[in-house]
């Protein structure tokens, strides 16, 4: 399987074997969420975006985005609740 991660990489960085940079394209709109607390409560957070883009009429058309902004110990554990994340997804209006 393909696994896609991404991480600011200075310009004309050159990739070892098997790996390949991609430029993520900027997009006009996006709507995000940030979620605090364990990451085995994060599903949570995105049915709450997902509700919110149906209640107002806005569709995804891209991949979606998580970006970690922190944990107290700097590993992702599921259960830590100082965990915070952003949720992003492209978005347009219905």
């Amino acid at each position: 399987h393909d696994l896609e991660v991404c991480e600011p990489v200075a310009d004309g960085t050159k990739t070892q074997s098997g790996l390949s940079i991609t430029r993520l394209p900027a997009v006009p709109e996006m709507a995000s969420m940030i979620h605090h607390g364990a990451f085995n409560t994060l599903t949570g957070s995105y049915q709450k975006l997902l509700n919110w883009l149906e209640e107002n009429k806005y569709q995804i058309y891209g991949p979606g985005r998580e970006i970690y902004i922190s944990t107290s110990t700097g590993i992702v554990r599921q259960d830590d609740p100082s965990y915070v994340v952003e949720i992003q997804f492209p978005v347009k209006k219905s």
